[in-house]
């Protein structure tokens, strides 16, 4: 059987949402940065191929975490220099997983480079401004913003104001200033504000009662009518009001350990559903 490029590129995708599913502070974050990301892109005016290259690679940027202590995946609070130098090496884990993979030219850099800096301090290769392309510069920003308005143990999420504020101290440092100068222009316009703290199309994060806005739903946990805060073990059933979930507390709490990552089949499959239906433009973009 000959797979096509959407067979192949829904195998990296399930394996990224795999790996998401392992972070319980992350739900949504690779729908969210890829979203904002082809926002940006889009409204940049960037080639179409360019835009799906960035729309992809920001899904997948993170791919690399698959070889991340689960120690330090749950770690409520700092991490210590030998851990963050752990979380380090993941931009050069996901760019060996997908060399050899059929399609892995079209997104390898971008997960290699989504760390790096204008300024020459980023890692894994210390590049500097005229060494990154404009869409490993696109993902760098949207990944920070979506980390900053995002709910983390030892951080609350920031408004998108406050994200935006911060994007700006670090222009010309950590972030190119035109790219944050048309990022802003997006969330000033209200383009993100059914992005920010969703995890899906039309779905915002639903809130957890001991830890905020961090449940991000399958579609398992659609079907069983209850899902968990993979932060706290908080049980909750589903109910659907107005065509919108809702969770509601049971009282019951898991255990952490006995829960398995499990690959968005819905999320990844609604993903792909709204990309070009002629898989020759991967192809043509590659």
């Amino acid at each position: 059987m000959i797979k096509t490029d959407y067979d192949l590129l829904r195998s990296l995708l399930l394996m990224a949402s795999v790996v998401e599913a392992r972070d319980p502070y992350t739900g949504g974050h690779l729908w969210r940065v890829s979203q904002m990301a082809y926002l940006l892109a889009n409204h940049l005016g960037l080639p179409e191929e360019q835009q799906l290259r960035i729309r992809i690679g920001a899904y997948l940027h993170d791919l690399g975490k698959v070889s991340i202590s689960d120690a330090v995946l749950h770690k409520k609070n700092a991490l210590t220099d030998s851990e963050f130098s752990e979380i380090k090496t993941h931009p050069m884990v996901g760019f060996n997983l997908v060399q050899q993979h059929p399609l892995g030219d079209f997104v390898k850099y971008i997960i290699r480079h989504h760390h790096e800096r204008p300024d020459g301090r980023g890692y894994p290769d210390n590049l500097i401004d005229e060494e990154l392309d404009v869409s490993i510069k696109i993902v760098s920003v949207c990944d920070a913003f979506d980390a900053m308005t995002s709910s983390r143990p030892y951080q609350k999420n920031l408004l998108i104001d406050e994200a935006v504020h911060r994007l700006n101290l670090e222009r010309g440092k950590q972030f190119d200033g035109n790219l944050v100068s048309a990022f802003q222009e997006l969330c000033d316009n209200g383009h993100l504000n059914k992005i920010v703290l969703h995890s899906a199309t039309g779905q915002s994060l639903l809130f957890c009662h001991e830890c905020g806005p961090t449940i991000s739903v399958n579609e398992e946990d659609i079907f069983r009518h209850k899902t968990l805060c993979r932060v706290c073990g908080g049980e909750y059933d589903l109910s659907n009001r107005a065509g919108l979930l809702d969770a509601e507390f049971t009282g019951n709490l898991v255990g952490l350990d006995v829960l398995s990552p499990k690959p968005d089949l819905l999320g990844v499959d609604s993903f792909i559903s709204q990309l070009p239906s002629d898989s020759s433009f991967l192809k043509a973009a590659g």
